[in-house]
């Protein structure tokens, strides 16, 4: 038979205390002080990306006889912390001395001390988001990830990658990041075949 399932109407909040991204289920424990509820990744919008460790939820609670669980989990979209944005500032900056030298306005040194720059700001910023989520707290989203790799921090992320073990079993993760690489190898690429034609 059939177990009785009840469904609450109001949206509450909360915070993904436990996540399984591999079996794709985890634990939600609600503001209100109540106990803890399963959450399992169909529930999640679709729309967003995959949940982690440590982020704020809104959901409704379904009861049942054998346990209650949240559904209809959304993520709650937070402001960028403003050292991210700081971030993006200077690798903006960086990414313009990248074109100057594919014009041929500044020396080779000025684009290699840009990716210096931004590889030990992305590597920072990986480190900030594995202690993160070891505490279970508000985590950095992939996306301001990786528009830090695509200003010029793609090697500070390999490294850190290798390094701190983060990032690196999410397949959908690496694709983006391996793209970004491949992206920047092929315009250091046609700049070097452009020099090289033109001289």
């Amino acid at each position: 038979m059939k177990s009785p399932t009840e469904q609450s109407t109001g949206v509450r909040s909360g915070r993904l205390v436990k996540w399984n991204d591999d079996k794709g289920y985890g634990f939600v424990t609600p503001d209100d002080g109540s106990g803890d509820l399963f959450a399992h990744i169909s529930a999640f919008d679709p729309s967003q990306r995959r949940p982690e460790q440590g982020d704020i939820v809104y959901f409704n609670t379904e009861r049942t006889d054998r346990r209650a669980k949240a559904t209809n989990v959304r993520l709650k979209a937070l402001p960028l912390p403003s050292t991210v944005v700081l971030g993006n500032v200077v690798g903006i900056f960086c990414l313009a001395i990248y074109f100057l030298y594919i014009f041929g306005q500044v020396p080779l040194s000025a684009p290699v001390a840009a990716y210096f720059v931004m590889s030990i700001i992305t590597f920072g910023f990986f480190l900030a988001d594995k202690r993160r989520a070891e505490r279970a707290q508000w985590r950095l989203t992939e996306t301001s990830l990786h528009i830090l790799e695509g200003l010029g921090g793609w090697p500070g992320a390999l490294i850190a990658q290798a390094v701190l073990r983060h990032k690196t079993r999410k397949p959908g993760y690496q694709t983006i990041l391996w793209a970004i690489v491949a992206i920047h190898i092929s315009m250091w690429t046609l700049s070097y075949l452009r020099r090289t034609f033109v001289s």
